[in-house]
């Protein structure tokens, strides 16, 4: 049995270049951690910030390419962050769909904090070399991350770190006065109908309040859309059209996390004349009225899409007969 006279006198056994880069750089990552706990910071927060700071406005759909993090597992980083009030999220001026993402005047003050946090852990950790070994040495890491294709300014490790949010469990907060409800689930497809949907777990809906087909917001990698939950086969359900599915990026089965926001605007959709027409002489006109929000969407679209009189209003008296029944 070794004691610690017997382990003073070991011998450490050989070791290579890569070895030596993975211990200093563990050390550092550790000595790091300390020092943004002190601004209750983490890695990847101060990362996340430190991307936001050279890349103001950028998608978070851009920002988890950059990472190389599946989506829905960053939300849980930006959801705490807003709620932090060091980011926010801003509907994109070109596509009111998507947000995107930027610091508040409390994120650049972290960020400047974060970079004297930075200046100090290089003084501790390159202590043993004199300025030119430090710029030799900075100048022969740097060739080894475009050589290896690394991602220059991003921590691999923010793979390793965001699987520890993959456990499902829906996480709810406050905002406002209104609910948010962040939850992982998988996207659900019918193969035969060609649709998807996104199940809804009972708490999520009860924490939403007391309506059982709430109006909501739906985040799927940084894209919104406006929908109601509605149950189908004994199960809460989301719809999710085609056109949603290309917009947020994602496909049936596909793993997702799914935030949603109570939705207490008021909803209109405009009705083209010659359909609103068709529904009141057919007197199905307040049950279009009655119909879930992204039903009355879809079916405007229809119309608004037929490129020939003919197929308009072919469309528009398929519409009249489907709200018939």
């Amino acid at each position: 049995m070794f004691n610690s006279e017997h382990i003073g006198r070991l011998q450490p056994p050989p070791v290579g270049l890569a070895f030596l880069l993975s211990q200093a750089g563990a050390h550092a990552a550790v000595v790091f951690a300390k020092k943004l706990a002190t601004l209750k910071l983490t890695p990847p927060d101060a990362g996340i910030l430190r991307i936001l700071g050279s890349n103001p406005g950028v998608t978070q759909q851009t920002l988890s390419d950059m990472l190389g993090v599946f989506p829905s597992r960053l939300v849980a980083f930006l959801d705490e962050l807003e709620t932090r009030h060091l980011i926010e999220r801003r509907l994109s001026p070109t596509d009111r769909r998507i947000y995107c993402l930027h610091l508040t005047t409390g994120g650049r003050r972290a960020l400047l904090q974060i970079g004297q946090v930075t200046i100090e852990l290089e003084a501790q950790i390159f202590a043993a070399l004199n300025e030119d070994e430090t710029e030799r040495l900075h100048a022969l890491l740097r060739r080894i991350v475009t050589q290896q294709q690394i991602t220059p300014g991003v921590h691999p490790a923010y793979r390793q770190i965001t699987k520890a949010l993959a456990d499902g469990a829906p996480k709810s907060s406050r905002k406002g006065g209104l609910v948010t409800q962040t939850f992982t689930t998988r996207v659900l497809k019918d193969t035969v109908k060609n649709a998807t949907g996104i199940v809804v777990p009972p708490e999520v809906v009860a924490a939403l309040g007391e309506s059982k087909k709430p109006a909501v917001k739906v985040t799927l990698n940084g894209y919104m859309y406006r929908s109601t939950v509605a149950k189908m086969g004994g199960k809460f359900m989301i719809a999710l059209t085609a056109e949603n599915r290309k917009a947020a990026g994602v496909a049936g089965n596909d793993q997702v996390e799914v935030k949603l926001d109570l939705d207490t605007e008021t909803r209109a959709t405009e009705i083209p004349a010659d359909l609103k027409s068709a529904l009141s002489k057919a007197k199905v006109l307040a049950a279009f009225e009655k119909a879930a929000p992204s039903r009355r969407k879809e079916f405007v679209r229809q119309v608004e899409e037929a490129k020939a009189a003919e197929t308009r209003q072919r469309r528009i008296a398929k519409i009249v007969e489907s709200l018939r029944d």
